[in-house]
């Protein structure tokens, strides 16, 4: 691997890079940071395999006659990019260009990042880390301390002593006699069976059951 500068007019882009790019964050980093990730380049095709997007941006500022970021080096010719040349087969450099983008976008420790995202958002410092507000207000809310239940222990185990006098009735319905069951339902206009036991109950408590 080899450290350099080299010109930003003289960089090749990869004619296959699959990547798109948010330019706009970008260019919010390089304003807070300045430039802070060398771009690599294939020595065996010249080919930029990672770092396309800010070689984008880096071009946007210059045409626009802005600043150049720091650590870029600007020269009368123009602007020096701090790159990294390593050696790839070409048959390889588009699967080494996706390897170096996709690895880089393992999974964040949610509560961890929320913690430090919502920290930042609070003195206005979230710009140019590719995060916005939205992102946190997610980011909270998926890590949030789920509400506990608003029953206290004490209803609980009321409801604990009540159930355990509770009586539980299996009722086994002869399929000759299904239909008669649900007949019966619609005549007397009960919703369902648990109200039909429950009229059974009553004429039982009764002692009306006989009489029927």
């Amino acid at each position: 691997m080899k450290a350099q500068l080299e010109p930003l007019s003289k960089l090749v882009r990869l004619p296959r890079n699959p990547k798109l790019h948010n330019l706009g964050e970008i260019h919010q980093s390089f304003n807070r940071f300045g430039f802070i990730h060398r771009i690599i380049i294939n020595d065996e095709t010249g080919h930029i395999i990672a770092g396309e997007g800010r070689a984008d941006a880096l071009m946007q500022k210059k045409a626009s006659g802005a600043q150049a970021p720091e650590n870029i080096v600007v020269k009368a010719d123009d602007w020096y990019v701090p790159t990294d040349r390593i050696s790839v087969p070409e048959e390889e450099e588009v699967a080494a260009a996706i390897a170096l983008n996709r690895i880089g976008e393992n999974e964040w420790d949610n509560s961890k990042t929320a913690s430090i995202l919502a920290d930042l958002a609070a003195d206005d410092h979230l710009e140019g880390t590719g995060f916005d507000g939205d992102d946190v207000d997610y980011l909270l809310r998926i890590t949030a301390p789920k509400e506990k239940s608003s029953i206290s222990e004490e209803e609980l185990n009321v409801y604990r002593e009540e159930k355990s006098h509770w009586r539980w009735l299996r009722l086994n319905v002869l399929d000759e006699t299904y239909d008669k069951w649900h007949d019966f339902q619609k005549q007397l206009k009960l919703k369902n069976d648990d109200e039909f036991v429950e009229l059974l109950l009553g004429l039982v408590e009764d002692n009306l059951i006989e009489a029927l």
